[in-house]
């Protein structure tokens, strides 16, 4: 079970950090068209926002899951980890 959620954590943060990043691009070059062209995209600015806060909700999830992971784990103590 614990590999089962270790893997869903890390995927998680790729699919995060995959739709935070293509969202930031995808903004970046709706920002740099001419105005004639952004009336002409097939891509509207409130689909990209959709996507960006989807990302980053997905991404500080797998955080916060990874964190409590961490937490959780006697075996990633300071303590356990430092030469006697």
């Amino acid at each position: 079970m614990e590999l089962q959620n270790g893997s869903l954590v890390f995927m998680g943060l790729i699919i995060g950090l995959l739709m935070t990043v293509w969202s930031v691009w995808m903004f970046w070059l709706y920002i740099r068209k001419s105005r004639a062209a952004r009336k002409d995209s097939s891509v509207r600015p409130w689909i990209i926002l959709i996507i960006f806060l989807i990302g980053t909700g997905d991404l500080f999830k797998s955080l916060k899951d990874l964190k409590s992971m961490m937490d959780s784990d006697p075996s990633n103590s300071v303590e356990d980890q430092m030469p006697r």
